[in-house]
């Protein structure tokens, strides 16, 4: 099962790259020309990474695979290959011999955090 990003969370993503592209807009109605392109880059580089966030997800449980799901590339672990998993503040991380994934529940949509949480209480207790 595909998990979405929360709208919360895509909200935030988009004003973190909303800033500098506002701070090159100011800049290039100061300096003219050259930082309008810079701007138009940083706004175009934001929307593309909510489309691709909205598109791809933020996470896959299925079978006996975790994936979380990133801009550049994905990180991919079999449950099988845990070894021991922590879970603070809403946020499970499950480690193998190289490799970690960590997944934030609030980062998930409402209406999925009750599934994503069965999903991976269940592969705790299969590891235990």
């Amino acid at each position: 099962m595909t998990f979405q990003y929360s709208t919360q969370k895509m909200l935030m993503v988009l004003g973190i790259r909303l800033a500098p592209a506002l701070f090159f807009y100011y800049l290039a109605l100061i300096m003219h020309e050259a930082f309008y392109v810079g701007a138009a880059l940083l706004l175009v580089e934001a929307l593309v990474e909510i489309y691709f966030m909205r598109k791809r997800g933020y996470a896959k449980i299925e079978g006996n695979r975790i994936t979380r799901i990133q801009f550049f590339g994905q990180k991919t672990l079999e449950v099988e290959d845990i070894l021991s998993t922590f879970v603070y503040n809403d946020e499970w991380t499950f480690r193998s011999h190289n490799r970690e994934i960590r997944i934030d529940k609030n980062a998930v949509q409402k209406k999925q955090q009750a599934v994503l949480l069965e999903k991976m209480t269940a592969i705790r207790q299969g590891i235990s």
